[in-house]
């Protein structure tokens, strides 16, 4: 019993100490600058898969260590972008991926990483049958037929800029205007109709103020506006209030009644023959009194 019992503990202090030489280590052939901050196993490619803690990027590592890049999101064009998780779709071949700032959702083509969708800010529906969805990452408008599913994008009236860049919020205001919030502001874009087919534009705007950041949108009895703020952190509920704009041809308007004004106000000028009693006439007889008296002297 006793030699049993000593053979069991030779044989447990061989095994602690004995290296473990089948362990499988991936160092990394890259440049120092590279920082990751998510990791998934892709058995498709046989290829570990890793995401960027600096930027909308990820990555194939395999098993050599050679990094390579699988993709990159130009559509993120704001600071402390990062990959925060992944995860690998080996029914429908998709690599899913969670973006922060701003934060959104976002599937890959495992062959061709080609983008299949993109993270949605939310979503309205309206009475014609169709539905208007944000995306996020692109600030672009969609409008989708709930019979058909068919995609069009609602294209900017006057712009070929998206409508609403960085949002991820949207709220229906009436059946011919959404409100849609940004990280920092609050747009309201209307339709040139009902159908949302002919195009949109922004109509009104609210900027927030420094420190501030919309949260989400909502609409209060009829067509009130109100966002839910962030501001140095704590939260507050703002009603909207539009700047005011002032249309194009009021500008032109009181252009033109203000020289037509001074072209009025020199002819009466140079046409009267007493200066004095014109509204600048006090100037050119000025200028004549002081003459005289230089003569006299």
């Amino acid at each position: 019993m006793c030699s049993l019992l000593l053979l069991s503990l030779i044989f447990l202090l061989v095994l602690n100490t004995t290296p473990c030489s089948a362990r499988h280590i991936i160092n990394i052939n890259s440049s120092t600058t590279l920082q990751f901050s998510s990791l998934v196993w892709d058995p498709t490619a046989q290829h570990f898969v890793a995401g960027s803690a600096m930027g909308p990027t990820v990555y194939a590592i395999s098993d050599e260590g050679t990094v390579k890049c699988l993709l990159s999101e130009p559509s993120f064009n704001s600071s402390g972008v990062s990959v925060t998780a992944l995860a690998v779709d080996q029914i429908r071949l998709r690599l899913i991926v969670a973006f922060s700032n701003p934060s959104s959702v976002t599937a890959y083509d495992l062959k061709s990483y080609r983008r299949i969708y993109a993270g949605l800010g939310g979503i309205v529906y309206l009475s014609h049958g169709y539905i208007l969805v944000l995306q996020k990452t692109t600030g672009k408008i969609l409008k989708v037929d709930t019979k058909d599913g068919t995609v069009k994008e609602v294209l900017p009236r006057d712009s070929s800029m998206p409508l609403a860049p960085s949002g991820h919020a949207i709220v229906l205001q009436t059946e011919k205007s959404i409100a849609v919030a940004t990280n920092q502001n609050l747009l309201i874009i209307e339709s040139d109709d009902n159908s949302w087919a002919r195009g949109a534009a922004i109509k009104d705007k609210m900027m927030m103020e420094e420190g501030e950041m919309v949260v989400a949108v909502a609409i209060r009895e009829g067509e009130n506006v109100y966002v839910l703020l962030n501001s140095q952190k704590r939260y507050m509920i703002k009603e909207a209030v539009w700047e005011e704009s002032i249309p194009g041809y009021v500008y032109v308007l009181g252009g033109s009644c203000i020289g037509i004004l001074l072209l009025y106000l020199l002819w009466e000028t140079l046409n009267d023959k007493n200066p004095a009693n014109t509204p600048y006439g006090h100037v050119y007889y000025s200028e004549k009194v002081i003459a005289s008296l230089n003569k006299q002297r």
